[in-house]
């Protein structure tokens, strides 16, 4: 086996695994406007794996009008989520992606009185909850970031708003999702194949 031929294969393969996983989503693409005026978002991001799902009567929409109040989005667009005048119970949003993720994280915002609960899933088992209060306040809006760090093989992920304290919904926006997919195992044996082409052919260096 030619070593000296491997090295750059192992290198190139570091490089690719190291940096080919992250995924952000902003919305910005979208044609957005005011409350249920901009576009419905379903599977426009199936590309990347991704497909999202409001379990209420008036969806998920594209939206240019509250970026302003969300510290941390990115304008023009957030997505706002239809929950308010609600029940808790059953009334989500759910994201859904085609291929595991080991991260996951978004600005958000909703109402004073309100917090937001990120739920994970890998099919039909759940994997954790986060419920995030407090954060920034620009006129009526709460805002911050909720995520998931290192939790594996994360299939869906679900959304809630609610007042605290009670089982009253709330309307909710999301901006500047982010998600990493876990490799293949192909991927990681070839991973593995160049980190260790690169060391045998440092130590033959040093012989």
């Amino acid at each position: 086996m030619n070593i000296r031929f491997l090295v750059p294969i192992a290198l190139s393969l570091v490089a690719t695994v190291a940096t080919s996983t992250a995924a952000v989503i902003d919305f910005d693409n979208l044609v957005g406007g005011p409350i249920f005026g901009g576009e419905l978002v379903t599977s426009q991001y199936t590309g990347l794996g991704v497909t999202f799902s409001d379990y209420f009567a008036g969806g998920a929409h594209a939206n240019n009008t509250l970026t302003g109040f969300i510290a941390g989005s990115s304008p023009p667009n957030v997505l706002w989520v239809d929950q308010g005048s609600g029940s808790y119970s059953g009334q989500y949003l759910e994201i859904d992606f085609s291929v595991p993720v080991n991260h996951i994280s978004t600005v958000f915002g909703t109402s004073l009185s309100a917090d937001i609960t990120l739920v994970a899933y890998n099919g039909g088992t759940l994997l954790g909850t986060v419920n995030t209060s407090g954060g920034t306040v620009i006129g009526s809006v709460l805002s911050g970031v909720v995520s998931f760090d290192s939790v594996q093989d994360i299939t869906s992920v679900q959304f809630f708003s609610h007042e605290v304290g009670t089982s009253r919904s709330f309307n909710f926006d999301l901006d500047n999702l982010t998600f990493s997919t876990v490799p293949e195992p192909g991927i990681m044996a070839f991973f593995g194949l160049g980190l260790t082409c690169f060391a045998v052919w440092k130590r033959s260096r040093r012989t």
